[in-house]
């Protein structure tokens, strides 16, 4: 029976006790991304799941519009039809029909939906998964032996040719100490395309239209044996070399393509992924095999849940091999270790490489590399490349390449691969990986972002369709003088209930700021330093007679956390004030004045809040500057109180400084009296004592002073909110604006109304049927996002 997934070892879930912290770590990012455990119901799986689900039915959506759009469009053409009358009555009409083409929105819906699946898999997966990628001949081999744990005879090393055929997935499966493997073939189809790939990439003139039909190409090897074909460039000719084999081999694997999958014992594995036999002659049946899934306990067995994804060097010339490479780290892949054999002799970092680690970097991000890609130097005494292999650590640094370590290691030794490399490995993927995951996620949404921005042009320009009729506009410019004197009274009564409830407490102290300085003077005593300190201070100092610089620093440790404490009020108390102002015209503007009724690129509908109004802003009122000024102008407010709360309380404590004259020195004769100074612990309380009196005389102060700054906050609110009242309505400038805003956006602010008025008209009735097929409801930002 095939190894599958139901067969393999079931995922252990967070909180069970018996594995490694490593094996543990590797266990939780599995159970945040699927959900299980801890995350049960916070998992990635199922914000995926929803994603796709709902971009499946926007698609649905986009496609019946634009079927039905098509449909108007050959109307048009034919001068016939059920709405052929609405073209002849608005010649502009078919202009704005065929402008709302989805094509961007359906390649932008495909590209959400190929996202969602391709992360969908990654993060189904129990395993975590580490490709081994590398040009050919450079140790990949040797190193998945070294970690592993199998034969040269199931995974073949070689310095001659091309040694390994297909990728492997080596699995760990703790208590299997002989090898055992579930083989995967190609399908017939999936054979075909190979062959169609290869003619096309080499520029063949001739044609294969069915898997038993591969061998009739014998012809074309014949004249190219017979030099009867056109000259080929290199990369042409080793193409052919290759594609010769599917056609000359055609016997030795055809017989397996379109099987299916095998399951295969160790001693069996050699002949579906090696191209050559143990004793290196030629093998083909690896051209069957599309993948190879080995199992056996690794000779790390505490690594727990992962895989080791074996790729195909990149000497090797057959075709497809980059994009392979390339798809196995960007979707099957969660580190990799990238295998760099440096030459004993001659070069150390060629051409080659510059392309190799370009060609990994352009396609999966710098960004990326610096948290999975692991540049594995091959080095050891036996190899002899000790001085190559620095030589390419300084060429690596020096190029400023991305990666998230650089590793010495001997490929073949198992205890240097183990220590060196592999568990410093799987420690950091323990701790970090779940980065990598969350930044996945956030790169998707983007991605998302992007299709949202798609899909409201496309609703925007369907609207259009109706409202950008000459009958339409005068209608709507009817309609929407109407509400406009509706809705400029609604704003001013809104701003001005307001600007009234701030005026009536704009002279009185605020009642925040007289709290929060009362706290800190109330707990003042609270900021002396601890008795054991002035102990330990005394000691270290060794003489008693030093005891005033011991006072003296306890003044300073007081001074220094009282006025820290009154800092701390324009951080906790007056940014709160100025926001609760900001959000409360950002509610205004969302409700009272209808704003909500847009829809955003770059933030959610669904309530009021700043960074709402600042996409606001941003987005629909840049063809209205004096109305964009002034929303920035409320969401610019800072105020602070910071300089003359300090001087108010710098001046209330000038008896703990020594540079005042308000200082008093420690009395040591009155210590003498009291004997403190006949132990240092006598001496400590005298000190904390004299202390603990000068603080009741500061807190004295600060009760007696006249913080006249404590109305400060209200009267700048208060001044803050009559300006803006006094810039966005009454000045004929801003109101001119605002009334050519309601006017332009009237069908998006009263959109159900506007609808509604136009409906009962028969020559609108059926086009906002056709507006109604891309339905804004439901589909606000939001839905394009995976939260995190």
């Amino acid at each position: 029976m095939p190894v599958t997934q139901q067969n393999m070892q079931e995922p252990i879930l967070q909180g069970q006790t018996n594995q490694t912290p490593i094996a543990e770590g590797i266990q939780k990012i599995i159970n945040q991304r699927k959900g299980l455990g801890e995350y049960q119901g916070k998992g990635h799986l199922a914000k995926i799941e929803k994603c796709r689900n709902f971009f499946m039915q926007l698609k649905e959506k986009v496609q019946e519009f634009e079927t039905f759009r098509k449909n108007l469009i050959a109307q048009e053409k034919a001068k016939s039809g059920d709405y052929y009358g609405y073209f002849k009555d608005d010649p502009t009409l078919i202009d704005r029909v065929k402008d709302a083409t989805t094509t961007s929105v359906t390649e932008k819906l495909d590209e959400c939906i190929a996202e969602c699946d391709r992360l969908y898999a990654r993060f189904n997966r129990d395993t975590v998964n580490i490709s081994v990628v590398g040009l050919a001949r450079q140790g990949k081999s040797c190193l998945l032996q070294s970690i592993s744990g199998l034969k040269d005879s199931v995974i073949p090393t070689s310095n001659g040719g091309d040694c390994t055929g297909t990728t492997s997935i080596i699995c760990n499966e703790p208590g299997t100490f002989v090898a055992h493997a579930e083989v995967c073939f190609f399908s017939t189809a999936e054979m075909l395309e190979t062959m169609h790939k290869y003619i096309k990439e080499i520029g063949l003139n001739c044609a294969v239209g069915s898997f038993d039909g591969i061998p009739l190409l014998e012809y074309v090897v014949e004249q190219y044996d017979n030099d009867a074909l056109p000259a080929f460039t290199a990369e042409q000719d080793s193409l052919f070399g290759h594609f010769r084999k599917y056609i000359e081999h055609f016997r030795e694997y055809s017989h397996l393509v379109g099987s299916g999958s095998t399951k295969v014992s160790e001693e069996e594995i050699r002949r579906y992924v090696a191209q050559h036999d143990d004793e290196m002659n030629p093998t083909y049946q690896y051209l069957a095999v599309k993948e190879v899934r080995i199992y056996r306990q690794f000779n790390y067995p505490e690594a727990g849940q992962i895989q080791l994804v074996d790729t195909i060097g990149l000497g090797d010339t057959s075709l497809g091999i980059e994009e392979k490479m390339l798809n196995t780290m960007r979707n099957n892949s969660d580190a990799s270790f990238l295998i760099k054999l440096p030459a004993a002799t001659g070069a150390h970092w060629g051409t080659e490489d510059d392309k190799l680690y370009d060609l990994i970097a352009n396609a999966m991000g710098t960004e990326m590399l610096d948290k999975w890609l692991y540049f594995v130097l091959n080095t050891s005494d036996a190899l002899g490349n000790q001085p190559s292999t620095q030589a390419v650590k300084n060429t690596i640094k020096r190029k400023h390449l991305h990666y998230a370590n650089l590793i010495e290691v001997d490929c073949m030794g198992k205890t240097d691969v183990q220590n060196k490399l592999l568990i410093p490995a799987l420690q950091y993927l323990a701790s970090n990986l779940s980065i990598v995951d969350n930044d996945l996620m956030k790169k998707a949404t983007t991605l998302f972002s992007d299709c949202y921005t798609a899909y409201l042009n496309l609703y925007n320009k369907a609207q259009d369709i109706v409202i950008g009729s000459p009958q339409a506009k005068a209608e709507l410019n009817l309609f929407a003088n109407k509400r406009w004197k509706t809705i400029r009274d609604d704003i001013s009564a809104a701003i001005g209930k307001l600007y009234l409830e701030y005026k009536d407490r704009s002279s009185e102290p605020s009642g925040r700021i007289v709290k929060a300085i009362a706290n800190c003077r109330d707990n003042i005593y609270d900021f002396m330093p601890e008795p054991e300190w002035y102990e330990k201070q005394l000691m270290i100092m060794g003489k008693l007679h030093d005891a005033e610089s011991v006072y003296i620093e306890g003044l300073h440790i007081v001074r220094t956390r009282v006025s820290a404490s009154f800092e701390n009020i324009n951080y906790e108390e007056l940014i709160p004030m100025q926001e609760a102002l900001i959000e409360k015209v950002a509610e205004i503007l969302f409700d009272d004045a209808r704003w909500k009724e847009f829809y955003l690129q770059s933030a959610s509908n669904k309530e009021a809040s700043a960074s709402w109004l600042t996409a606001f802003a941003k987005e629909k009122l840049k063809e209205y500057p004096i109305l964009q000024s002034t929303i920035e102008y409320i969401l610019s407010y800072r105020m602070s109180i910071s300089d003359l709360l300090d001087y108010e309380v710098e001046k209330s404590l000038g008896i703990l400084s020594p540079d005042s004259r308000q200082y008093e020195q420690l009395n040591l004769s009155e210590a003498k009296k009291q004997g403190a100074d006949l132990s240092v612990k006598a001496m400590a309380q005298f000190i904390s004592n004299t202390i603990s009196n000068r603080i009741a005389k500061v807190r004295k102060q600060l009760k007696d002073a006249d913080f006249a700054i404590t109305k400060v906050p209200n009267h700048s609110l208060y001044a803050r909110i009559r300006k803006f009242r006094e810039k966005l309505i009454m000045t004929n400038e801003a109101m001119d604006e605002l009334e050519n805003f309601y006017i332009t956006n009237a069908a998006n602010i009263w959109s159900s109304d506007y609808k509604q008025a136009v409906a009962n008209q028969k020559a609108f009735a059926d086009m906002m049927a056709w507006i109604g097929m891309l339905s804004m409801e439901g589909n606000v930002i939001e839905d394009f996002k995976l939260n995190i």
